[in-house]
């Protein structure tokens, strides 16, 4: 799957480190950003740079997201200058399996 700027996609991955919790002091929604490290066929792997703000990244908060977690997300695809010019997918919708016992 290419990502294209400003076409809604799907990934699929686990949390590939603790994820980057950003609370602004100017009143601005929490950013939760991480790593997700996204399994291809013929056994490549692909790290992806998912960042969520406001409802999605407190659910994320509230569900304690962690390093290992299985994590379905759809978004947006951008680039701007926080994040350097790589491209990171704005969340949109998010489902993670948070649990102990898998």
């Amino acid at each position: 799957m290419a990502l294209i700027p400003e076409e809604y996609v799907w990934v699929a991955g686990t949390v590939a480190q603790p994820p980057e919790v950003i609370a602004p002091q100017d009143g601005h929604h929490v950013v939760v950003r991480f790593d997700l490290t996204v399994d291809r066929k013929g056994g490549e792997s692909k790290s992806q740079l998912i960042e969520a703000r406001g409802a999605t990244a407190r659910y994320l908060q509230a569900k304690n997201l962690a390093q290992g977690d299985f994590v379905v997300a759809a978004g947006i695809v951008r680039t701007d200058l926080s994040n350097g010019p790589t491209p990171y997918l704005l969340l949109r919708i998010v489902s993670t399996d948070t649990s102990e016992s898998l």
